[in-house]
This record gives structure tokens, sequence and C-alpha cells, in this order.
């Protein structure tokens, strides 16, 4: 199906619809923290990546790596900190909500 320029007029995007992000500002996550029950797993991590990036995070078992990537996806909230992506602050969108601006999650069990 061909739809011409002069059709979309005046015609707006949904806003569950995925866009073509074209500032390129990535991902940043600034001083994120979270406890569970009174033990802090996860302190005062920060970190920024560009769109396309690849990165690893490392450390030994227990030190908040897999913490950390729930809360930059949304599965579990901060107690502290911020999650910008592209310029928006993600910190408190659902799951469903940071996918559809680019943040995806696979389980290795799926």
């Amino acid at each position: 199906m061909i739809v011409s320029e002069e059709h979309m007029q005046g015609v707006e995007a949904a806003e569950n619809v995925p866009r073509l992000v074209t500032d390129n500002r990535g991902l940043v996550a600034h001083n994120i923290g979270k406890r569970f029950k009174k033990r802090p797993v996860v302190r005062g991590v920060s970190l920024e990546l560009q769109r396309g990036e690849v990165v690893g995070l490392l450390g030994p078992n227990g030190a908040g790596k897999t913490t950390c990537f729930y809360i930059i996806t949304g599965l579990i909230t901060p107690d502290y900190g911020h999650i910008v992506l592209d310029g928006n602050d993600i910190t408190n969108l659902p799951m469903y909500r940071r996918s559809r601006m680019g943040i995806g999650y696979l389980p290795q069990e799926a």
C-alpha cells in the first residue's frame, strides 16, 4: 500500500507507535541506587551510552549488575537517581513504554 503525503496531511502519529529517533543522545543513568530491605545492592551507579554502542558490565557475583540492568529496563524502580533516554527522563516509565522508545529485554529463558 502506498500513501501519498497529501493523504497524510493533518494526520498525527499514534502515541504507541515507535518513532525514528533523530536526536542521538543515547542513554544516561545518573547516580542510580537500590536497596532490598535495608541492604544497599546498587549505590550511585552512573553510565552514559550512545545509541548503537555495545558495552559489557563486569563485576563479581552480587555486585549489582543484574539489578542495574533491571532498573534501566524498567523491571524494577530505583530508590534514587535518574534514567534519561535521548533527553527524556524515563525513570518512572513502565517497561512497555521504554520498549517503545528502544530499550529491550530478552531473558535467557526465552
